[in-house]
């Protein structure tokens, strides 16, 4: 059982289980956050909730694995759906009613959800408003309204989508069709990776003979070539990517949903400081504990959130003021 090459970042989940069932079912969910595919991925590594998604989706398109599909993700609050879905969590564009979702993530959706089907012969992914079809929403197994207005209206879209690709042999983006090239993988359209451990070995072929070069931290290499989660770097070798994140070219960045005079007006209407609560509060609750502020995530702007902000501030050459106006909703917008 393999995991999508649409991967830009993973690191492993606290909380999973084996996977007994066949894959036959996909779980949409929403953060109820504006998080990136990173962000996402590293609080479920942190386990500090009891929950966790096969794979998360960022405000910008990007795509990140935290656990792997052979195994089974604490996600909709039923086992039998776990089970034998794969389940996706995708970032809000902004973090408030109606749980709005960006073009860039969507799209990615829909390709992750086509890759998804594929590689686990799934013909039809089809949407019945229950149990009975292949996507599969939270709300039908908590009192919970995830995966949101927004989203879960996009469900009967979401299945025309993907059947249209699926039907059509359309090839995703970044996977490539062609066959396997003599010195293996797969060629594909050619983009860049940054590594992100301090030595990564080069290889002869995947998984094969090291060679004597190492890449060091947040070098940058071209990569042709595909393999069962391998890239080829021309002139070196073969690397993990499990070990890299793809570096999006400036003509491909998506345009944040937020800019410009829209951004201030948003801003204007919500600053939080001391006292404030709710959905937008915890919105960045989260955001502070996926940077490592040890904070609670209770909706409420207390003493320690006012702490943690300002600690934030001052790492973004700011006013610690511990109040979110024009100046820190810019910073945390910009940071994802």
């Amino acid at each position: 059982m393999s995991n999508s090459s649409l991967v830009t970042y993973s690191r492993l989940a606290k909380w999973y289980s084996p996977r007994k069932g066949k894959i036959s079912k996909i779980a949409i969910h929403h953060m109820a956050a504006r998080w990136t595919a990173k962000n996402c991925v590293d609080f479920f590594a942190r386990g500090s909730r009891y929950g966790s998604s096969q794979y998360c989706i960022g405000y910008d398109g990007s795509i990140g694995l935290s656990v792997p599909e052979d195994k089974r993700a604490w996600t909709t609050s039923s086992i039998w759906c776990d089970e034998q879905a794969v389940t996706i969590e995708v970032s809000n564009s902004i973090a408030e009613h109606p749980w709005p979702i960006s073009d860039a993530s969507y799209k990615a959706l829909i390709y992750l959800i086509v890759d998804i089907c594929r590689r686990n012969g799934i013909k039809d992914c089809t949407y019945t408003g229950t149990k009975e079809g292949v996507l599969q929403k939270h709300s039908w197994y908590a009192a919970t309204p995830c995966p949101g207005p927004t989203l879960g209206a996009l469900f009967p879209k979401i299945s025309r989508d993907v059947n249209a690709m699926l039907k059509s042999g359309a090839p995703i983006p970044g996977i490539s069709a062609s066959m396997p090239v003599s010195s293996g993988g797969a060629k594909v359209e050619p983009y860049f990776a940054k590594v992100t451990v301090t030595d990564l070995n080069i290889r002869k072929t995947p998984n094969g003979e090291k060679t004597k070069e190492k890449l060091g931290l947040n070098d940058v290499v071209k990569i042709t070539k595909e393999s069962d989660g391998w890239g080829y770097t021309e002139g070196k070798g073969w690397i993990s990517l499990k070990y890299t994140s793809k570096v999006q070219g400036v003509a491909s960045t998506p345009t944040p949903a937020l800019v410009t005079d829209a951004l201030t007006a948003w801003i204007a209407k919500h600053h939080l400081k001391i006292g404030s609560e709710g959905e937008l509060v915890g919105g960045l609750q989260a955001f502070l504990y996926a940077r490592g502020y040890k904070i609670s995530i209770d909706r409420k702007f207390g003493k320690e959130t006012d702490d943690a902000l300002k600690k934030y501030q001052i790492s973004q050459s700011l006013d610690g003021d511990g109040i979110v106006g024009q100046k820190t909703w810019r910073a945390i917008f910009k940071e994802g």
